[in-house]
């Protein structure tokens, strides 16, 4: 059975936060083309030779057939793409293959009328697209129907140091990570962060020159490359989630970095997050910098029972052709 995929955003590949589902897919024999939909142009690259081209839509409209195999799913809207091109790309493709691919979260923070706008959004996605694809229980509620795909980690375990190194965090530094927390947590245990200050949340910057200027257990080490992520990870024993609790950016979302440590071999200490809850039996639960040492100890023995191989994106692309059909 030959299959295909066909990935439409507005992030070049190298952004694209499903890149490694597309690249589990190509590996998997599927044939597998990310579309672009950026700066006014639509740019169509097949993964497995690498070649990139510019076309116009009504080209789009004339190569979609060629694109489409035997059993075909065209993910699409991610995040609530906001470009007009998007639409325009996705209604290129057969309706019955097109997925609106929500992710982990309806609105990522959106307030007032940056919220209106994602709804509207929103709503165009929907009546687009026959279908949804969500990671979380919770955002089934909101499209009823979605198909569950949990998220994964292109990561494989790797021998851990051994030892008391620092604890790390790594991922985006925004209005998510709980800064008190850390700065608490900075009295009881080194840490090393690893990231890079989100263009949403220029703030940070300063907030996190204060955090290291006043903890002097606390390092920040910069940003990072995806590629370099495995290795990065290799050096620690325990990582953390100092995520606020109850907003809206975290009650849905299904983070990256849980899967990243725990495919690496990392403890995980994580405030407890709906999904982190989820995982409860894998990680350990921090309620309060108090409560550190304990965490960390359940995170180190728990995190033993981690199948790997079932949270990889070759799981997940395994189970998504079992739902293409």
């Amino acid at each position: 059975m030959r299959y295909s995929l066909v990935h439409i955003n507005n992030q070049p590949f190298l952004r694209e936060p499903r890149r490694e589902l597309l690249r589990a897919a190509a590996a998997d024999g599927a044939q597998v083309t990310h579309i672009a939909c950026r700066d006014g142009e639509v740019t169509v690259t097949d993964l497995a030779s690498g070649d990139g081209r510019v076309v116009s839509i009504p080209q789009l409209r004339a190569l979609a057939r060629g694109l489409c195999g035997e059993r075909t799913l065209v993910l699409t809207g991610l995040g609530g793409a906001r470009s007009e091109l998007a639409w325009r790309a996705t209604a290129c493709f057969p309706r019955t293959t097109r997925v609106y691919d929500v992710y982990d979260e309806l609105s990522y923070g959106a307030r007032g009328y940056s919220y209106l706008k994602f709804m509207v959004r929103d709503g165009i996605w929907r009546a687009l697209c026959p279908r949804a694809m969500v990671m979380v229980d919770g955002m089934m509620r909101i499209y009823p129907g979605a198909w569950k795909v949990e998220n994964a980690s292109h990561l494989e375990p790797t021998p851990r140091p051994g030892g008391t190194p620092p604890a790390v965090y790594i991922g985006s530094i925004d209005e998510r990570v709980d800064f008190d927390l850390l700065a608490a947590l900075g009295e009881r245990t080194d840490i090393d962060i690893w990231g890079a200050v989100h263009e949403r949340a220029p703030w940070a910057h300063a907030v996190l020159e204060r955090l290291v200027a006043s903890r002097p257990r606390v390092r920040f080490l910069g940003g990072y490359r995806n590629e370099a992520l495995g290795e990065i990870l290799s050096r620690y024993e325990v990582g953390l989630v100092p995520y606020h609790l109850n907003e809206r950016m975290t009650r849905h979302v299904a983070l990256d970095k849980l899967y990243h440590y725990l495919n690496a071999g990392v403890g995980v200490v994580t405030t407890p997050l709906p999904h982190a809850v989820r995982l409860k039996d894998y990680v350990g639960l921090l309620n309060g910098a108090g409560g550190y040492e304990a965490a960390a100890a359940e995170a180190l023995a728990r995190r033993a029972g981690w199948r790997a191989d079932e949270h990889h994106w070759r799981a997940r692309w395994a189970h998504i052709k079992t739902l293409i059909g």
